[in-house]
């Protein structure tokens, strides 16, 4: 008989952080973690995201404070233990060291978050972060009833009640008060222990959401037809597969377009920016359309214009 072939153990490395991170220095080693899973061929798959400040309604005046993740390690969906939770002071790490967790934000891992789209406008206005890959969770349930503002609450109530906890819809309004932000220097306990628990109750969720999903496009159930053509548009805003930022992305798309362009009848256009106004800084030009043959599934594609520059224009 043949000698067995041994296998090499895969080795899931711990991350050193789980819990409030407030230093560089606790930044530098998850991100040397994160990207020593990488290399390793085990890269992270799934991640919750949230976002917590004031006044996020306001993209423009709006001031993230809060960078709140909770990461699932490779094969351990069915353990609690499989999951890693952070919370990132924004105003104690300031700007550089935020931005170092731009390739976090930028990998292919899954990201799913509520009311993703409004926050990843905050982001991106106050430290030119984009987050690819993010899977609006406040979308989803959009295009599945029709519910164009459905809360934290009212979301899970339709996946699944039994997930949800009893101070959560108490602890949301105090972090809707812009009062209590400007009240704040050390994160109170209790807010910390709040956000961890959404994190794991949204992850709870994605299961029966992605299930829900499936059966809808499976079906090809054509619920509120206009609700999906405006969640495509919007769902996709980060999405790495029509985000334009840079020249090679730029002279491939035009590329097409001049072999293709002239098929295209109708198309919706949006521009996001600072202050547009009055004399704002464009920062994202939106566009959307279909034809037979799109370089993207969907036909959402975003311009970053921050980094591809004026002569992009």
């Amino acid at each position: 008989m043949g000698k067995k072939k041994k296998f090499k153990k895969r080795i899931i490395l711990k991350s050193p952080i789980n819990g409030e991170v407030t230093n560089e220095k606790q930044v530098d080693e998850f991100i040397t973690w994160w990207c020593q899973q990488e290399n390793r061929m085990i890269p992270i798959k799934t991640m919750i995201l949230d976002l917590q400040g004031k006044d996020l309604h306001d993209p423009a005046n709006g001031q993230l404070r809060l960078i709140e993740m909770l990461i699932e390690l490779p094969n351990n969906r069915a353990s609690r233990d499989g999951t890693k939770f952070m919370i990132f002071d924004v105003m104690k790490l300031g700007y550089e060291v935020v931005q170092k967790l731009q390739v976090i934000f930028e990998s292919n891992a899954t990201k799913y978050m509520h009311r993703g789209l409004q926050k990843s406008l905050l982001l991106f206005r106050q430290f030119g972060i984009a987050i690819k890959n993010m899977k609006d969770t406040q979308k989803n349930i959009e295009v599945i009833t029709g519910n164009e503002n459905a809360t934290l609450s009212e979301y899970i109530d339709f996946i699944d009640p039994a997930l949800k906890f009893s101070s959560l819809e108490a602890n949301e309004a105090i972090l809707r008060d812009s009062y209590f932000w400007d009240s704040y220097n050390t994160l109170p306990d209790g807010i910390k222990i709040h956000a961890e628990r959404v994190l794991i109750m949204l992850y709870k969720s994605v299961p029966k959401l992605e299930e829900i999903l499936k059966d809808c496009h499976e079906n090809k159930v054509k619920v509120h037809n206009n609700v999906l053509k405006q969640h495509t548009f919007q769902h996709n805003l980060f999405s790495n597969q029509g985000l334009i930022f840079t020249m090679d992305d730029l002279q491939n798309f035009v590329k097409w377009w001049d072999k293709n362009g002239k098929d295209i009848k109708n198309m919706a256009l949006d521009c996001e920016g600072v202050n547009l106004s009055s004399k704002g800084k464009l920062c994202l030009i939106q566009i959307c359309f279909d034809h037979p043959k799109l370089p993207n599934k969907d036909g959402v594609f975003i311009f970053d214009i921050s980094r591809l520059g004026k002569s992009a224009m």
